[in-house]
C-alpha cells in the first residue's frame, strides 16, 4: 500500500489535518510489476510505500526496508 503522506511520517513530519490526510488516502499498488517494454519484472517500491497488504503491518515494513536496502 502507498501512502503519499508515509515518506513524512518517517521523518517525524505527521502535523496533517484529518481533511489533509482524507485528500490523500492510501492506494494500492502491486509489489512487483512487469515493465512494458522489456517484460522484466521489477519491484515497485519507494519512501512512500507503508506496507505489504496481506502481511501484518510490523512485518510488512521491515520486508520493505530490506527490500529497499538492498535495492540502493
Amino acid at each position: 500500500e502507498h501512502y503519499a503522506l508515509n515518506s513524512r511520517f518517517i521523518l517525524g513530519d505527521t502535523d496533517y489535518s484529518e481533511s489533509q490526510r482524507n485528500a490523500m488516502p492510501p492506494v494500492s499498488w502491486p509489489l512487483v510489476r512487469t515493465h512494458a517494454g522489456s517484460g522484466r519484472k521489477f519491484l515497485f517500491i519507494g519512501a512512500h510505500a507503508g506496507h505489504i497488504e496481506g502481511r501484518p503491518v510490523a512485518e510488512g515494513r521491515m520486508l520493505l526496508a530490506e527490500l529497499l536496502e538492498h535495492a540502493t
